[in-house]
């Protein structure tokens, strides 16, 4: 479980995020949507632990993130919108530079690492891209490999930024199926523009507009949902367009 409790963050005068409530259930997939601004990358890195809060107190399966940081941060995995690999890494050291990192709190032995890393890269589609250098990757290729520092670690909340972001639709059919695949107790919050992948892979759907959360719901229970689909292609903001009369209504 995830238990977000009125969090808020300033940039200087600027609020991007203002007392956000919400609580995500193991097996959560859900459907993170707001214009360019509204908060949705704020939110994904805070939640990885990126910066801290102004304010607000986040507790993942038991851990308060202010209390037990260190704890916090290896229940979360997270792939950012643009994918960066430090150094001049190859896949497969890409791999176990991530396994480093979480080996003093996974309880593995190197072998178990190892046999891991072999595991998800066959499982990703990278075994035969081992040994090539991350940032000559093609695009969809990087983000499979970014994937793979998400959840090498075997996190219990995989954090999303636009992931399907400059991939073609075989690239995105292969990526949809990577989040399917994922274990049933994970809970898993994906930022997308794309209303036909929120739709096929998510349960809940969470609307940010200017730092506000607007709408909490499951998605097969929206009032409206032309309403969210002309979200994805409207510039203007959705308080504007509908008083969020009918999509105000949380049930969570």
């Amino acid at each position: 479980m995830l238990s977000i409790d009125s969090i808020t963050k300033y940039y200087g005068d600027v609020i991007a995020l203002s007392e956000m409530s919400t609580s995500l259930q193991a097996g959560d997939v859900v459907g993170l949507v707001g214009l360019n601004g509204a908060g949705k990358s704020t939110l994904l890195k805070g939640l990885a632990g990126e910066f801290a809060f102004s304010q607000g107190k986040i507790v993942c399966h038991g851990t308060c993130r202010d209390a037990d940081p260190r704890a916090y941060r290896y229940l979360f995995g997270y792939q950012p919108e643009r994918p960066f690999f430090p150094g001049s890494f190859t896949v497969l050291e890409f791999a176990q530079f991530i396994s480093r990192i979480y080996a003093r709190v996974d309880g593995l032995s190197a072998r178990e690492r190892n046999s891991r890393i072999e595991e998800y890269l066959d499982r990703l589609r990278l075994s035969s891209f081992r040994n090539a250098f991350c940032h000559e990757l093609s695009q969809g290729e990087q983000q499979r490999t970014a994937f793979l520092g998400a959840v090498l670690h075997e996190p219990k909340v995989l954090l999303l930024d636009e992931p399907f972001n400059g991939l073609d639709p075989r690239q995105m059919m292969e990526f949809r199926d990577m989040i399917s695949q994922s274990p049933r107790e994970r809970i898993t919050i994906l930022s997308s523009h794309l209303m036909s992948e929120v739709q096929s892979l998510c349960n809940r759907i969470l609307i940010l507009d200017k730092g506000e959360l607007v709408v909490d719901q499951e998605l097969s229970s929206l009032e409206d949902r032309q309403l969210v689909e002309d979200h994805f292609a409207l510039s203007e903001s959705i308080s504007e367009k509908v008083g969020l009369k009918s999509l105000s209504g949380r049930n969570r």
